[in-house]
């Protein structure tokens, strides 16, 4: 099943149980705000991103924002100041394994990075398609034996 939401987002979901991720998803519509202290302060970021009208992630530090973005091959267009958002350039994929077999082909070949996956610090295998897209690969929560790390350390380190 495909489906193309308003935002230009993809997902593709399949049965568990085939080859394909469980999810796919493509991010092509990124925005990034730098907020202003006072935000800061309310919601404890520096700089928020959203896909479209939602909610992506976010960032305390700046260093954690410029390595999200170039772990995904993401780029800034300017530099952002206080209180400034940007359309951030470039796109990237998010494959949600359900098979161990799946995500750990990756393995070898993938650039390895920890990520927040339904609240909790997972390992993230990044690889690059011939067209130099980017996709980010993450076990399920549901598979038992997904890694995860302790989430004030990679808090304090990721931002």
């Amino acid at each position: 099943m495909n489906i193309t939401q308003a935002s230009g987002r993809t997902a593709t979901s399949s049965t568990p149980g085939n080859s394909e991720p469980l999810m796919q998803r493509e991010f092509a519509n990124l925005r990034v705000c730098h907020l202003d202290e006072e935000r800061q302060k309310l919601i404890g970021y520096k700089f928020t991103v959203t896909d479209g009208a939602t909610s992506h992630t976010a960032f305390r530090y700046r260093s954690s924002l410029l390595r999200w973005l170039d772990q995904r091959g993401l780029d800034l267009t300017e530099d952002l100041e206080e209180g400034e958002c940007q359309k951030i350039v470039g796109m990237y994929k998010s494959h949600m394994h359900l098979s161990y077999a799946d995500f750990y082909q990756h393995f070898d070949s993938a650039h390895h990075t920890k990520l927040l996956s339904n609240g909790k610090w997972t390992l993230g295998l990044i690889t690059t398609d011939d067209d130099g897209i980017k996709t980010v690969h993450h076990l399920n929560p549901n598979c038992i034996y997904r890694p995860t790390f302790n989430y004030q350390e990679c808090r304090e380190a990721h931002g």
